[in-house]
Formats: C-alpha cells, sequence, structure tokens
C-alpha cells in the first residue's frame, strides 16, 4: 500500500486489460473514503454518479440541466436540458416531447399520403 492505496496492477497487458482488479478494490470502501484517499494521494478524481445524482449536483443546478415543462395533458415533466450553454444564444426546452399518438395523423397523411378514410380503416383495425 502506497498513501493508504493498494497497489493497482493489471491482471494482463494495457492493450487488453483496464484494471480488472477494481471492482473488489472499489467496493472496500464507501465512495467518499475513496475520493479522500485518492486526493490525498494528489490524484484527481470524483465520484461517477448515476444520472438522478447527477442532475441534482449543484453544477447541475447551477447551469440548469433539468427545465420543466408542461406537456399537452397539462403535467408538468423535468426534461435534460440543452448541453451548450451560450450567452448571445442561450438555448432552452421550447415546447414539451408529443403525447403519444398526437402527430400519427398528420404523419400519416404526409409522409405516407395516406387519405382519412385509409388512416381511420387503420385506426378501426388497431394498427395506429
Amino acid at each position: 500500500m502506497t498513501n493508504g492505496l493498494p497497489q493497482i496492477r493489471p491482471a494482463c497487458s494495457f492493450e487488453i486489460c483496464s484494471f480488472r482488479r477494481w471492482p473488489t478494490i472499489s467496493a472496500d470502501a464507501p465512495t467518499d473514503e475513496w475520493i479522500q484517499r485518492l486526493r490525498a494521494a494528489g490524484v484527481p478524481c470524483g465520484p461517477v454518479n448515476d444520472i438522478p445524482t447527477a442532475l441534482t449536483t449543484p453544477q447541475a443546478e447551477h447551469r440548469q440541466m433539468v427545465q420543466t415543462v408542461t406537456d399537452g395533458n397539462g403535467d408538468r415533466i423535468p426534461l435534460v436540458g440543452p448541453v451548450p450553454k451560450l450567452d448571445k444564444t442561450p438555448a432552452h426546452i421550447f415546447r414539451p416531447p408529443p403525447l403519444l399518438g398526437e402527430h400519427t395523423k398528420e404523419l400519416l397523411q404526409e409522409k405516407l399520403a395516406l387519405t382519412a378514410e385509409e388512416i381511420e380503416a387503420l385506426r378501426d383495425s388497431g394498427v395506429v
């Protein structure tokens, strides 16, 4: 051990091995403890977060990475906001994602040139 950290050696050549022992080593202590140990040893590091945790960090909140919109049913839904943050042309979500089937008729008419009667037949048969 060096600085309280075990020596990590790949079990095979670097080209075909990416530190296979890491899962067993990292299970020895909680994440916060590993971060403290690694930083004390001069290793820049941070936690690997799951998506819900990542989107509630102070950085994500400051960057407004979650934006809330109202859908066609009046429900407010959180969405991941645009990643680039530009001063002169700030991006934001203009509208919610479509409801299930919201644009089906228009797409079938515009893209497949189906008539209203053909679309109605597809609905009656349960295809759409």
